[in-house]
């Protein structure tokens, strides 16, 4: 989210990233490593160097990064797991099916929600919080 924020600046040097967002600066280099690795992000070497999103935050959503970084989305198992025991299981067939439409639902919302959609949801959330606490 950072970078998305920061995406008409150019490139952001690691520890303005880990400073602003809290984040162990070692930890952060390994997921800035995997982006880059998938394409996601573009580095510039050297003492004004760093890391910049290669695309505009539109165009690249949430699930894959969530995917990159996790692995599957949801906690709810993968789907395919999930759509044979729906059919193995008999007593608890509709355990899983209910399990797997909210697994498909889940990874739906993510990968229809972009880095630029996120951050204006928080800038959104944060003026509605701000308005509610003058209203008091």
């Amino acid at each position: 989210m950072y970078l998305t924020d920061n995406f008409e600046k150019g490139v952001v040097p690691i520890h303005v990233i880990s400073e602003n967002e809290q984040i162990p600066k070692k930890f952060l280099e390994q997921i800035l490593l995997l982006l880059k690795n998938a394409d996601i992000l573009e580095s510039e070497k050297g003492k004004e160097g760093g890391y910049r999103l290669k695309n505009h935050p539109k165009e690249t959503s949430l699930g894959k990064v969530i995917r990159l970084i996790d692995g599957p989305l949801a906690p709810l198992s993968n789907a395919k797991y999930l759509e044979e025991m729906s059919v193995k299981d008999e007593r608890h067939c509709g355990l899983y099916r209910l399990l797997l439409e909210v697994r498909n639902c889940a990874a739906r919302l993510l990968d229809q929600t972009n880095f630029y959609d996120l951050c204006r949801l928080t800038e959104d959330i944060r003026e509605k919080r701000k308005t509610a606490q003058r209203a008091k």
